[in-house]
């Protein structure tokens, strides 16, 4: 997120202030001194989820991080394993679940704000990375899900898939012409991941 012309522009909060703080960005809390990743993050496996497949590259796991404050209990990081995901920490349990809506600085519930990573990043197993997105997400009460794709041998099946076989996400319609819909190779295990966490916490 590095930009050699524009030093000072702060990608994640840009990004924040325009999805989840309607643009203004004036009731986002300041971020965290320092990244607090090492305690916040879990790593779950994604091999139980609709549209897991090898072949078009979605690896065995993905990442999460959950803040303190939105860590309601134990489900709160098991919210991912529901067939029994590897997630590698128990959560403690502080105060309030996660859900939908808007910038969560004020209290109340958490947002929820899916990550997709560059080519193949996350792919290793102690490569979390959050890119400076979780020093704001801790003081905002923003869950972070990253789903993971990595290299993989798509052109078996679908010839012309330079940038997935890479480890990219499809969008370039490489897997399909319903690459950008629900039912889209990739989509469809970022639906179900996403369905699966929402769920956990009650959330429709």
């Amino acid at each position: 997120l590095g930009n050699p012309a524009a030093p000072d522009y702060d990608a994640p909060y840009e990004c924040y202030k325009h999805t989840l703080f309607d643009g203004s960005g004036r009731n986002m809390r300041p971020k965290t001194p320092e990244s607090r990743q090492s305690q916040r993050s879990w790593r779950y496996s994604q091999q139980p989820f609709d549209g897991y497949d090898r072949v078009v590259g979605t690896n065995p796991w993905g990442w999460l991080y959950v803040p303190e404050d939105c860590v309601a209990s134990p489900r709160a990081t098991g919210a991912l394993s529901k067939k029994k995901g590897d997630g590698r920490k128990q959560g403690k349990k502080t105060s309030s679940g996660a859900g939908g809506g808007g910038g969560g600085g004020g209290g109340g519930a958490c947002s929820v704000f899916v990550w997709f990573r560059p080519c193949g990043a996350g792919s290793w197993a102690n490569d979390v990375w959050w890119d400076n997105f979780d020093e704001i997400a801790e003081t905002n009460r923003i869950v972070l899900i990253s789903p993971v794709v990595s290299k993989n041998r798509c052109y078996l099946r679908h010839p012309g898939c330079h940038e997935v076989s890479r480890g990219c996400w499809d969008g370039y319609g490489q897997l399909g012409e319903d690459y950008a819909l629900q039912s889209g190779k990739h989509m469809r295990l970022v639906g179900d991941v996403l369905r699966s966490f929402l769920k956990a916490y009650g959330v429709d």
